[in-house]
């Protein structure tokens, strides 16, 4: 797969005894915990359930929707586009610094660690815009404050993503960094909508016209005082 990538410039070496079967392990660990997180995050869901409104239930569907389509985004993204340049970008930096192609190899263990922790996190920072749009729904932040702070938000960002690779190439960086900016400017204008339906009352929760508890959209029954509400 290595040399596929790197057009047949690099050859994957084990580089110790055990590190196939150490690859298999961390490989077979992290489908484990792919596969697990939305059985436990349904489990969740189904434990909390009883005390959620409608609209909450509809909102965190929405979220759950919205989390797991951006991070299979984000790590298909990195593993057919992300990877495969930063692999390029290596085997050209090698023969800057003199190594012949017949001698650019790579251990397995440093190439897969690679694809597992870039596509595991790229996958995370795509999901950041299902996390600021419920954030704003839930009246934490507010989208003027990320207007305020775009420059230093994506700053921050710009550093992580520069981080996480590990060539640090400013085109690769800016490739990464473009589809993220894109979706973080649609984030803001999906939120803004929720403040503005916030602010006109959509999402407000019916009140007892007895004791201001909450009534559910569902019933006509306060659940503070359980008079009727007709």
């Amino acid at each position: 797969h290595a040399a596929s990538m790197s057009h047949g410039l690099v050859k994957l070496i084990p580089g110790t005894l055990t590190s196939p079967l150490e690859i298999y392990f961390i490989a077979a660990a992290l489908m484990a915990l792919i596969t697990s997180i939305p059985i436990i995050g349904y489990e969740f869901y189904m434990y909390v359930d009883p005390a959620l409104y409608p609209h909450e239930r509809r909102l965190i569907w929405g979220f759950m929707g919205a989390f797991l389509s951006l991070y299979a985004v984000g790590a298909f993204f990195s593993y057919f586009f992300v990877v495969p340049l930063i692999v390029r970008f290596m085997v050209i930096f090698a023969r800057i610094i003199g190594i012949p192609p017949e001698q650019t190899f790579v251990t397995a263990g440093d190439y897969y660690m690679l694809v597992f922790s870039t596509v595991a996190l790229m996958g995370l920072l795509f999901t950041s815009p299902a996390i600021f749009v419920l954030l704003v729904r839930f009246g934490l932040i507010s989208t003027s404050t990320f207007t305020k702070n775009r420059l230093y938000v994506y700053g921050l960002l710009y550093i992580l993503i520069a981080f996480i690779t590990p060539d640090g190439w400013l085109v690769g960086n800016t490739v990464l960094f473009l589809p993220l900016v894109v979706l973080l400017e649609v984030a803001v204008i999906v939120a803004k909508r929720f403040e503005k339906a916030r602010e006109t009352g959509v999402y407000s929760v019916p009140r007892c016209k007895f004791c201001g508890g909450e009534v559910p959209e569902d019933s006509v029954f306060c659940s503070k005082c359980g008079r009727s509400q007709e």
